[in-house]
């Protein structure tokens, strides 16, 4: 049976600020190399990351980790915005990752350098999750913050990888290529 601090550590909801925290020192205790990857990854780059209505920026600073409030003054390599809902929806398996991505319920913007890192330490993230029983704590300890309707997932636009329908001449250039499905090629 928990304590009484950590019963009323689970029914106060932790900051993005705390999350990041956690989630990274998590991370450095239950898988080394993950850890080890992820500075390797974020080195020299700053991440602007937003969560419903909190902003955070985070770095590291050497081995550090440091999360500050935000300062729109100071500049951010990316950025990166989602809403507890579609964390919540990740975690409980009732929307992928890439379909959040696609459906915008993950915003991310910066160079594509920054933007790859950053999409580069979600998957590790999500990758030690599932193998890391104290990430899955976290998790949970999430998901009990934010309340179980906030799993579930919301209508899915219809998702077109091209934002526009072929123009004739793009068809007749595709099929003069033989690209065209069916093609002899």
């Amino acid at each position: 049976m928990p304590s009484d601090a950590a019963a009323e550590s689970l029914r106060r909801p932790r900051s993005l600020a705390a999350w990041v925290r956690a989630l990274v020192a998590c991370v450095d205790a239950q898988d080394r190399h993950a850890g080890v990857r992820l500075r390797d990854i974020a080195a020299g780059r700053r991440a602007r990351i937003g969560l419903d209505d909190e902003t955070v920026l985070v770095h590291f600073d050497g081995p550090v980790l440091v999360v500050t409030a935000d300062d729109p003054n100071l500049p951010a390599h990316g950025a990166g915005w989602t809403d507890a809902g579609t964390v919540a929806a990740i975690l409980a398996a009732t929307v992928e990752a890439t379909q959040a991505v696609l459906a915008g319920r993950v915003q991310i913007v910066g160079e594509p350098d920054a933007v790859t890192a950053m999409l580069h330490i979600v998957e590790i993230l999500l990758d030690v999750s599932v193998r890391v029983p104290e990430m899955q704590r976290l998790g949970r300890e999430f998901m009990a913050s934010v309340g179980p309707s906030a799993a579930a997932p919301a209508p899915a636009p219809a998702l077109a990888w091209y934002p526009h329908e072929l123009t004739d001449a793009e068809l007749d250039l595709l099929g003069e290529l033989d690209l065209l499905p069916g093609g002899d090629g």
